[in-house]
C-alpha cells in the first residue's frame, strides 16, 4: 500500500467500534422490543382470555347451581315420599303420635336418616307444633312454628318447599303431610343443610369458590363458603359495605383478597319468594390470568437471556463481518488520492462484503487502466513530432474549394487544427475502396492496400491532401473576415483533416453551434455515383441511430450547390493505427480499458440493429485522456437487410478491410453481429501483441486462403506473460465458424469485464 495511504490499523478501532456500537445497539434494542412485544400480548390475551374463562365459569356455574337446587329438593321429596308411603311407619307414627312416644319416632327418623343421607328431619302435629326434631333430640314440646314461612305455607297448602332458615342455618326443606284414612295425623320435615361439605360440593360440581351468606337479619352473614377464613372475611366486608350487589343480575365485579373476582348471586327463597339468603358463585381472574403471568414472566427471562446471547453473538458476528472494513476505507481513500495499485481481499465471499470489495476493485481497475491510459498517450504525445505548418494548397485542393479564396493565414500554426499535441487529427474517413464482382459470379474482391489507413489525415501522413479536380464555382464558398473560407454560409472550413478514395473530411467552424465539427463531403468526381450519395446519406441514417460516449457522433446531412456533406462531432485525438505504429502493443490496463470501450461501442451500434462491417484500428480514434470513439459507418447497414435498400452492397458481395474480415464475409456469405466480433478478436490481437493474427502478409490471395482454413497463432506465443483468460478470449473471438465466438458485443464485453491485470 502506498506510503501515504491511511493506515487501516489506526482506523480499525474508531471504524470497528462505531459500527459495531451502533448494530449492536440496534440489534438488542429490536430483540429486547420483540421480547417485551411478546410479554405484553401474552399478557393482553391472557387478560382477554382470563375474562373469557372467568365469565364462562360463572355462567356454568349458574346454570349449575340451578340444576342442583331442583335436583336436591326431589331427592327431599323423594325422601319425604317414602316415608309417606311406608304404611308400616305411618301406622308406627299415628301410634307413638297417640301415646305421647316421641323417642320411637325419633328412632324412626335417625334410621332412616342414616339410610337417605338428609341432614334434618322432625315431625310437627297438625297445628305446627314440633313433636321431634333430629338436630335436636331433646325438646319441651312447646316449639310453635306454625308461623314460619315454609309452615305456614304448609299447614295452608299441606305440602311447602324452598329455603328454610333456623338459628342452625340455611336449609334446603321439604314439607309432606302424613295420614291414615284421610285423616291428617302430622307433617313431616326433610332437609338438607347449606354447609360446608355442601359448598365444596357445589365448588366442584361448578368450578368456582362458592359463599352463603344469611340476609334475613338484614347484614349478610357468612353461611359457609370454600374461600379461606381470611378470605371469606374480607369478601362479607365488602358486601356490607356494597349490600346492592346483592340485587345484582348480571355478573358483578368484586375487590378482595387483594384480587379482582367476578361473582354470580343466585338468591335463595323461602317457600313464599323471599330471599332469606344468597349464594355466591366466585371466578377469580388472578386465578385464570396465574398461568399467563407466569408465561410472560417465563418469557421475560427467555427474552433476557436472549439478549444477552444475542449481543454476543452479534458482538462477535458484527467483528467478523465488519473486519474488512477498514481495509475498505482504507483503499476508498487511498483511491481518492490517487493511489489505485492495491491488492484487496474478501472478493471470493458471496455476501455483500465480497458484492462491494468485488464493486471496489472493479472500480480500482477501471482507475489503473485509465490512468495507465493516459500515462501511455501523454508519453506518446512528448514523443511525437511537432507538426509542420501546411499551405493552403494542402489544406484546401482546389478540386473542393479555389485557392484564390483562401487567405495563407487560414493554414498557420493555431488556426484550429487541433489533436494530441504534436499530431493534429481528424475523426472521418471514406470508405475503403471495394468493389463487388460482376455478372452474378463468385464475389470478386478488390483492395487498396489491405492494411492502409483512409480516415486521418496528419502531419506524418501528408498525402492524405492530395487531390486533383476540377474546381468549385465561387458560390460554394466565399472567402471570410476571419481568414477562413465560409462554406454554405454556415461553415468556415478551417483544414484538410483526412482523405479517402471518394470523399474529403474538414475542420469546420460551426457558426450557428459555434462550435468546431468534422464534415464530410464527397469529392467532385465521386458525386456522379447515385450509390456513393445514397452510402453517404446511409452512413448519416444509421450513426444518427446512435448516441453512446464510445462512438462518434454524427449531427446532420446537408447540400450546397449539389454539394453533399453530413457533419461530425469533432475529436482531438490520433486514431489507433497511430499508436500502434509509434509504440507497438498496449500496456494492459491500457488495452483492456480501449478493448473494453470498443465493445460499449459496438454494443450500442448492434442495439440499434446497425451492424459496423468495417471495425479497424483506422476507425477508432483515441483522445488525450484515452476514451475511445468507433466512427466510420460508411459501409455499415442494418443488421437485418430489408429487401430493396438503396445503397446497401448486394448480397454475395465483399466490404471491408481484408485483415478484419470474418471467414464467412470473405465467402460472401451474409454477415451478423459476430462477423464484428471476428474484426474486434484482430483488433484486440494487435491491441496486446503488436502484430496481426496472420502476420504481415500482403499477397491477399494468400490472406484469404490462410484465414479460410488456418487458425491463428495464441496471441501468447508473441507475449509469453499475457493472461490466460484474454489469451482464450481473443482465440474465441477469431474462431473461423461464427457459432465458436461470442455471440453478442454485450457477452464479449461481460467477458472482458471478467478479466483484471
Amino acid at each position: 500500500m502506498p506510503a501515504d495511504a491511511p493506515n487501516a490499523t489506526a482506523d480499525r478501532p474508531e471504524l470497528i467500534h462505531s459500527l459495531i456500537t451502533r448494530l449492536l445497539i440496534t440489534c438488542v434494542g429490536l430483540t429486547a422490543l420483540a421480547v417485551l412485544a411478546a410479554v405484553l400480548i401474552t399478557e393482553f390475551i391472557g387478560r382477554h382470555m382470563a375474562d373469557q374463562a372467568v365469565r364462562d365459569a360463572l355462567e356454568r356455574a349458574g346454570s349449575v347451581q340451578i340444576s342442583l337446587e331442583e335436583e336436591r329438593l326431589q331427592r327431599l321429596s323423594l325422601s319425604a315420599n317414602l316415608f309417606v308411603n311406608d304404611p308400616y311407619f305411618s301406622a308406627y307414627v299415628a301410634e307413638a303420635a297417640t301415646s305421647g312416644d316421641t323417642l320411637s319416632i325419633l328412632d324412626q327418623l335417625d334410621e332412616r336418616q342414616r339410610d337417605l343421607g338428609f341432614d334434618m328431619a322432625m315431625v310437627l302435629d297438625p297445628d305446627g307444633q314440633v313433636l321431634v326434631r333430629t338436630d335436636r333430640p331433646t325438646i319441651d314440646g312447646s316449639e310453635d312454628l306454625s308461623s314460619d314461612p315454609l309452615i305456614a305455607q304448609a299447614l295452608e297448602n299441606y305440602e311447602a318447599y324452598g329455603i328454610w332458615r333456623t338459628d342452625q342455618g340455611l336449609y334446603e326443606a321439604v314439607v309432606v303431610p302424613l295420614g291414615t284414612g284421610g285423616t291428617l295425623l302430622v307433617f313431616l320435615v326433610t332437609a338438607y343443610q347449606f354447609d360446608e361439605a355442601r359448598a365444596q360440593a357445589m365448588s366442584i360440581v361448578q368450578g368456582t369458590d362458592i359463599a352463603i351468606f344469611d340476609r334475613a337479619a338484614g347484614e349478610p352473614v357468612l353461611a359457609t363458603s370454600t374461600l379461606r377464613p381470611q378470605d371469606a372475611g374480607q369478601l362479607t366486608e365488602a358486601l356490607q359495605r356494597q349490600p346492592e350487589l346483592f340485587d345484582s343480575v348480571e355478573p358483578c365485579e368484586i375487590t378482595f383478597a387483594n384480587r379482582r373476582w367476578l361473582a354470580s348471586i343466585l338468591p335463595l327463597e323461602n317457600a313464599q319468594g323471599t330471599a332469606v339468603g344468597s349464594a355466591l358463585s366466585l371466578a377469580s381472574y388472578d386465578q385464570q390470568l396465574a398461568p399467563f403471568r407466569r408465561l410472560g414472566t417465563l418469557l421475560l427471562w427467555v427474552g433476557v437471556a436472549v439478549v444477552l446471547l444475542v449481543s454476543g453473538l452479534m458482538y462477535w458476528l458484527l467483528r467478523r463481518l465488519l473486519s474488512p472494513l477498514p481495509s475498505l476505507a482504507a483503499t476508498a481513500t487511498a483511491a481518492a488520492r490517487g493511489h489505485y495499485d492495491v491488492e484487496l481481499g474478501h472478493k471470493a465471499k458471496r455476501d455483500e462484503i465480497g458484492m462491494v470489495s468485488r464493486a471496489i476493485d472493479h472500480l480500482l481497475a477501471e482507475l489503473r487502466e485509465k490512468r495507465d491510459m493516459e500515462d501511455y498517450m501523454r508519453d506518446l504525445a512528448s514523443h511525437l513530432p511537432e507538426a509542420p505548418a501546411l499551405s493552403a494548397s494542402t489544406v484546401l485542393p482546389s478540386s473542393v474549394l479555389p485557392s484564390s479564396v483562401l487567405p495563407s493565414s487560414v493554414v498557420s500554426p493555431g488556426t484550429g487544427l487541433a489533436g494530441v499535441p504534436g499530431a493534429p487529427t481528424g475523426v472521418a474517413s471514406a470508405p475503403t475502396g471495394i468493389a463487388p464482382g460482376a455478372g452474378g459470379e463468385a464475389p470478386t474482391v478488390v483492395f487498396s492496400n489491405p492494411t492502409a489507413s483512409t480516415s486521418v489525415g496528419t502531419a506524418a501522413q501528408p498525402s492524405v491532401a492530395a487531390a486533383t479536380g476540377a474546381p468549385v464555382t465561387g458560390q460554394t464558398a466565399t472567402a471570410t473576415s476571419t481568414g477562413g473560407a465560409l462554406f454554405g454560409s454556415r461553415f468556415e472550413l478551417r483544414a484538410v483533416l483526412g482523405a479517402g478514395g471518394m470523399g474529403m473530411v474538414y475542420l469546420a467552424h460551426d457558426r450557428d453551434l459555434d462550435e468546431a465539427v468534422a464534415l464530410k463531403m464527397l469529392k467532385e468526381e465521386a458525386q456522379v455515383d447515385a450509390e456513393n450519395f445514397a452510402r453517404l446519406k446511409r452512413e448519416l441514417k444509421l450513426a444518427r441511430k446512435i448516441a453512446h460516449p464510445n462512438v462518434l457522433r454524427t449531427y446532420d446531412f446537408g447540400e450546397v450547390n449539389g454539394l453533399p456533406f453530413i457533419t461530425m462531432e469533432y475529436v482531438r485525438g490520433i486514431d489507433l493505427r497511430k499508436l500502434l505504429e509509434r509504440r507497438g502493443a498496449l500496456p494492459w490496463n491500457a488495452g483492456l480499458r480501449l478493448a473494453r470501450q470498443l465493445c460499449r461501442g459496438l454494443d450500442a451500434a448492434h442495439q440499434q440493429g446497425v451492424l459496423h462491417r468495417d471495425i479497424k484500428p483506422e476507425n477508432i480514434i483515441v483522445d488525450a485522456t484515452g476514451n475511445a470513439k468507433l466512427m466510420d459507418f460508411g459501409i455499415a447497414r442494418p443488421i437485418q437487410r430489408m429487401a430493396g435498400d438503396v445503397g446497401h452492397t448486394r448480397p454475395g458481395s465483399v466490404v471491408g478491410t481484408p485483415f478484419y474480415l470474418a471467414p464467412e464475409q470473405l465467402k460472401g456469405e451474409e454477415p451478423d453481429a459476430r462477423a464484428d466480433i471476428y474484426a474486434c478478436g484482430v483488433v484486440f490481437y494487435e491491441l496486446f501483441t503488436g502484430v496481426q493474427p496472420f502476420g504481415d502478409e500482403t499477397n491477399i490471395i494468400k490472406l484469404l486462403t490462410r484465414k479460410a482454413q488456418e487458425d491463428p497463432a495464441p496471441p501468447r506465443q508473441f507475449v509469453g506473460d499475457l493472461p490466460a483468460p484474454l489469451d482464450a478470449l481473443i482465440m474465441r473471438c477469431l474462431q473461423r465458424e461464427p457459432a465458436g465466438r461470442y455471440a453478442s458485443a454485450q457477452m464479449l464485453q461481460e467477458a472482458l469485464d471478467a478479466i483484471r491485470v
